[in-house]
């Protein structure tokens, strides 16, 4: 199991280091911006619909008379606010760097 694990943060600190290189370089240029826009979409994406549906069911939980319900619904706002506030403390930490606009053409 480890092996597994450890295989997936290899690939993953990889992909980063080859992502990095390409924009230190400045080979990727307008190609790997649009890259990080798509990606950025995708998260956003991605987080709504978690939000959404984890939203749903605290609601059918707390409907139950689950209070672990109301927990379900701060956990759906923390994973639809959080992609927002890491896009925007990036945006504050790298000034110089171009923006990131997400873009939904995937």
């Amino acid at each position: 199991m480890k092996k597994n694990r450890l295989g997936r943060i290899g690939t993953a600190l990889a992909l980063f280091a080859t992502s990095l290189n390409l924009a230190a370089q400045g080979q990727g240029g307008k190609a790997f911006q649009d890259g990080i826009n798509i990606a950025a979409g995708v998260i956003i994406a991605i987080s709504i619909i978690w939000s959404v549906t984890t939203a749903w069911g605290g609601i059918h939980r707390i409907k139950e008379g689950d209070p672990s319900g109301k927990n379900a619904i701060w956990a759906a706002i923390l994973i639809f606010i959080i992609p927002l506030i890491i896009f925007a403390v990036v945006k504050v930490i790298f000034t110089g760097a171009p923006s990131v606009s997400p873009n939904f053409s995937f």
